[in-house]
């Protein structure tokens, strides 16, 4: 009798173990920041340019600092839409997590879309849930941006990651960290 009742609640656990599923891991993209930030940083841009005019224009550009950076910049909020950049940025990233396989059992959604696009539901109702926020400081004209993960809706301690990439280089370094393959920081 002993036997058949270790049995049987051997092959409960066993059954409920198998029948558990694990919640999907979430990265949700904040589709507000991304753009906003790329706005600001061509405004800025700009101001700057109009408050040091006069020094440029009197020793040039080569010898007034920061200015071929800002040049630079400036060149490429001007050459299109930076929100719009910013946007395509975004897309780029969705589209290196469908194809990463270091991203397999993540969940990607980007929350904040352009004022005349209806929300997403999706994220909507994922950020709701425990999740990782990704935001992307976008800037115009570079190869590589800077971005942050934060986790602080998954662990009691917020996690905090951030770093500079190409799309492709945001979305491993993401995925290893959501995946738990890097390593654990306590401070």
């Amino acid at each position: 009798m002993k036997l058949k009742a270790l049995g049987a609640t051997l092959l409960m656990v066993t059954t409920v173990g198998a029948c558990r599923t694990e919640s999907p891991k979430v990265v949700v993209l904040d589709g507000w920041w991304t753009p906003d930030f790329a706005q600001g940083t061509c405004d800025l841009a700009a101001s700057w340019l109009k408050e040091n005019r006069h020094l440029i224009n009197q020793i040039g550009c080569e010898n007034v600092p920061a200015c071929r950076e800002v040049m630079r910049l400036y060149t490429a909020c001007t050459a299109r839409d930076p929100k719009e950049q910013a946007r395509e940025f975004e897309e780029v990233i969705k589209s290196e997590f469908a194809k990463s396989t270091s991203c397999g059992g993540i969940v990607f959604a980007r929350h904040g879309r352009a004022a005349t696009e209806p929300p997403n539901p999706w994220a909507l109702a994922l950020i709701n849930k425990p999740h990782w926020t990704l935001i992307v400081d976008y800037e115009p004209g570079k190869a590589t941006q800077d971005w942050t993960l934060v986790g602080a809706s998954i662990e009691p301690q917020p996690t905090l990651v951030s770093g500079t990439g190409s799309a492709r280089e945001i979305v491993r370094k993401v995925c290893t960290v959501v995946n738990g393959r890097g390593g654990k920081t306590l401070d």
